[in-house]
């Protein structure tokens, strides 16, 4: 399929959700799938590998960010849903109304994951300096985080990925590898050094493993860029599967049974975002 063709029925889904009421059906659309999983609706159902690695950093912030996140992991696989749908032929693109399209929608197979994921990797486009920092700037809040998203394209391998949240007992388990070949996840991350590195390394590992584990690869192929020397370090080996599971095991076990994790060590709570918000949750 080419570019220009993906281009459109992106925007055209992004229209979609323009709507005033698509924000309204969206949330119906959420409590009926949560109803459906045995759920309430105050219930945490959507969840993002990333946050979810972040557990080996600090359990509470996982458990809090995913919380936080999870609208808009519902909408971004919504709108993965009809999005894909579209470039698969199963949906008109003509289509313009959520209330039209949510009763219409495909149960999309693994295959057509990998057959999206074929199709965008044959249009893979390399972005300009001038891109890279606008991005930058409109997703990055922190000067650390813009460092790190110009590090994703300028240092970074590019490899073809492809955004998707699987079915995990009574979850969604939502990811986008920085890229997926048809061996391997790769993961990048950026840290300032080796002290925070020892740190870093373990959410990396599980963050990788978790995409290996859900995208079905075998292999993980991890790279962390040492921002205060320069320097890249990259392993590439097999998934681990039993990390994958036991983080998962322990996310759920906390939240489900509404289990107060422990607290980190104090200096990791000095620029957390959820700080306060920590205090009063859990304690």
């Amino acid at each position: 399929m080419k570019k220009e063709n993906l281009n459109l029925i992106a925007r055209l889904v992004d229209e979609i959700f323009l709507d005033p009421r698509a924000l309204k059906l969206a949330i119906e659309v959420l409590n009926e799938e949560k109803r459906e999983a045995g759920l309430s609706p105050s219930d945490l159902y959507y969840i993002g590998m990333a946050d979810t690695a972040s557990w080996w950093w600090c359990a509470r912030k996982s458990i809090l960010a995913n919380k936080k996140m999870e609208p808009e992991f519902f909408l971004a696989h919504l709108s993965d849903r009809i999005e894909y749908s579209m470039i698969l032929e199963y949906l008109p693109v003509e289509s313009r109304s959520l209330e039209d399209i949510v009763p219409r929608l495909p149960e999309l197979k693994w295959e057509d994951i990998e057959h999206v994921l074929k199709i965008k990797s044959e249009d893979l486009q390399e972005i300009s300096d001038e891109e890279v920092d606008l991005l930058a700037l409109m997703e990055g809040d922190t000067e650390a985080k813009r460092e790190g998203i110009r590090a994703h394209y300028r240092i970074a391998e590019q490899y073809p990925t492809i955004r998707w949240a699987f079915r995990w007992r009574d979850f969604m388990v939502a990811g986008v590898p920085d890229g997926i070949t048809d061996s391997f996840v790769y993961e990048f991350k950026t840290t300032k050094d080796k002290f925070l590195l020892n740190y870093m390394k373990p959410v990396a590992f599980t963050q990788a493993d978790l995409y290996a584990h859900f995208f079905r690869r075998p292999l993980k192929r991890v790279q962390i860029y040492l921002r205060e020397t320069g320097e890249m370090l990259t392993w590439t080996e097999a998934a681990d599967e039993e990390n994958a599971r036991t983080t998962l095991e322990k996310f759920r076990e906390a939240v489900r049974e509404n289990k107060a994790p422990k607290m980190p060590a104090s200096w990791k709570c000095r620029k957390c975002e959820f700080k306060q918000e920590c205090i009063s949750s859990f304690d």
